[in-house]
This record gives structure tokens, C-alpha cells and sequence, in this order.
């Protein structure tokens, strides 16, 4: 595998990070509007992240990472100013309330924070801190270190984030209709599906070709019916096996409690490598992709991944 940003070309790479004694990493490049795929996932000690996560995005071409707020606050925080920058920026002398209004420019290594609407622009790195309450979107905001330096943090609702990146594991057969954004006169691009060369190892240059049901000469939105995640023939990166991949993945799942009778997503498991790949799709928000998210469809991911198949689940075609 070409680990090197040259061999995405102008694809865009991002990745998420669930956070804690063992940091879990998961990198995603957007290969078209329908195809996203993972091309390196790491299990991280939180005393090495300091140094290993710069790594990373350099070596991976890695454009923007969001980071769970909750695991390690502390070690999210350094992470967080140290990639946009920030380690040495003093916001100007106003009480918070007023300096979030304010427009704050070229800050660090280019990260603009706009108060009059409410949203920063080129990210390196955000924190993500899940809030409860209705779905509202990914919220932009300022987040304060004990210091007084400010960085940027979004907010979102956990139940509406994962439920982003377990659709993308979805189709219309389970329930998931997926509206995409094409590009006048050029279709809709998707891969064929096959990254493995002859000899067995990953190409992340393997060609692009339209699909023959997704053309619109006109520009538009088509709708997707194919799972847009493509998983790697073979897990890459250190400390993560094939099996402990899928078990993560498949962890993200539903339970009704039996008081409220509700549904939610099952927390208290060992589901951090999917929570690191729900942190990568709101990653691809954040850096403008251009998929159009829908309606949350069919909630358990486990339902439609279980049994795994011989070979790889996620080799779709």
C-alpha cells in the first residue's frame, strides 16, 4: 500500500480518533461522491499519540481528523492545538462571550474561526463532543483549555453520528435511500470495487469508472445503491487484527431498553475502531465531501455484516 499523499492524487483523505488509555485510529479517503475507503487503521498508546498522530496525517496525506473530546480531554486538547497550529496562540483580551462573536483569521497554520456564522474553516483538527438532546447537525464551537487558549470543538448527537456512518454500510435493500450530488456531464463516479492487484497487495490507484446506472449528463443528485464503504482485502496498520476490526464494527449496534422502551446504540463495548470510523465520516463533513446525507435508515449494522462471508464483508462489487 502507498501510505505517500501522491498516490491519492486529489482524493480526499480524513480520519477520526476514539480516544482513551488506547487511542483507536481509522483513516478513510473519498475515492468518488459514492465510494469511501479505508486505507489504514492503528491502535494507538495515548503516550505515544503526540508524536505518532502528526505522523500519520503526514504519511497518509491526511487532510482533516476528528478527535472524541470525552476519552482523554486533556491529550484531545493538545493534539487539537498542536495540528491546527495553536500551541502559541493568545486570543485577543475580550470576555469569551464577546471574542466568540468576533472573526479570528489566518490563525496557526491557516484555521479561521467566523463568529458571525457561527463555523470554522480549514480544519486540521476539531474536537467532537457528543451532546444529548434533539439531532441538530455538527455544531461548530469554541472550546477553552484550563490555560485560557481556545480551539475548535464541535458538538453533535451521538445516536445521529453513528447512524451517519452505519448507513454508509447500507443500501436501499435495508431500508437506506441516499440522495448524491453528480457533477454536470460527468455521471456519477464509482469504483469497479477491485483494489487488489495480481499480486495480492493494495492499489489505491486502481481506476475509477463510471457506473452504468448512475449517469446524469445533466448534473444532479442520483441515488446511491451500493454500500459506499470499501474496507481493506487485509487490515492494516499495528495493534488491530481482522477479527478485533470486525468485532468493533460489529458492535455498533441497537439494544431496547427495557424501561423506556427505546432503542439506542450500545455503549460500554468494545466498539472503538467504529466509533473512530463514525469520527472519519463527520471528518468528510467538516472538509466539504461531497455526499448529501438522508433520513437515517435501518439502525443495526450487525443485522446486515452477520454471519461474516467467507473472505471480507465489505469487498462489495
Amino acid at each position: 500500500m502507498k501510505n505517500d499523499s501522491s498516490s491519492s492524487g486529489a482524493r480526499l483523505r480524513v480520519a477520526g480518533m476514539d480516544m482513551g488509555p488506547r487511542c483507536w485510529f481509522w483513516c478513510d479517503e473519498v475515492r468518488s461522491p459514492l465510494v469511501t475507503a479505508c486505507v489504514w487503521t492503528e491502535l494507538i498508546a495515548s503516550g505515544n499519540a503526540p508524536a505518532r498522530v502528526p505522523q500519520l496525517m503526514s504519511a497518509l496525506g491526511i487532510s482533516c481528523i476528528l478527535l472524541d473530546a470525552g476519552g482523554e480531554p486533556d491529550l484531545t486538547k493538545r493534539l487539537v492545538l498542536a495540528l491546527n497550529g495553536l500551541d502559541n496562540y493568545v486570543p485577543p483580551p475580550l470576555p469569551r462571550n464577546e471574542l466568540v462573536k468576533e472573526y479570528l483569521g489566518n490563525l496557526g497554520v491557516g484555521v479561521c474561526w467566523d463568529g458571525t456564522r457561527g463555523e470554522w474553516r480549514n480544519l486540521r483538527a476539531a474536537a467532537v463532543l457528543f451532546v444529548a438532546g434533539a439531532a441538530r447537525g455538527l455544531v461548530h464551537s469554541v472550546g477553552w483549555t484550563q490555560e485560557g487558549r481556545l480551539y475548535p470543538l464541535l458538538k453533535c448527537n451521538r445516536s445521529e453520528s453513528i447512524q451517519l456512518a452505519v448507513n454508509d454500510f447500507l443500501t436501499p435493500a435495508q431500508g437506506v435511500h441516499e440522495m448524491v450530488k453528480t457533477e454536470p456531464g460527468s455521471g456519477a463516479p464509482q469504483d469497479d470495487g477491485k483494489f487488489e492487484t495480481e499480486d495480492g497487495s493494495w492499489d489505491m490507484d486502481a481506476p475509477i469508472v463510471p457506473h452504468p446506472a448512475a449517469v446524469a449528463p445533466s448534473g444532479g443528485t442520483i441515488l446511491r445503491t451500493e454500500p459506499r464503504v470499501r474496507l481493506l482485502p487485509s487490515c492494516a496498520g499495528p495493534g488491530v487484527s481482522q477479527a478485533l476490526l470486525d468485532s468493533h464494527l460489529l458492535n455498533l449496534r441497537k439494544e431496547r431498553d427495557p424501561r423506556t422502551g427505546l432503542e439506542d446504540w450500545v455503549g460500554g463495548v468494545e466498539n472503538h475502531l467504529g466509533l473512530a470510523k463514525a469520527y472519519a465520516r463527520l471528518a468528510q463533513l467538516v472538509a466539504h465531501a461531497t455526499s448529501t446525507p438522508t433520513k437515517p435508515g435501518v439502525p443495526n449494522l450487525a443485522r446486515y455484516l452477520n454471519p461474516l462471508a467467507s473472505g471480507r464483508f465489505y469487498h462489495f462489487k
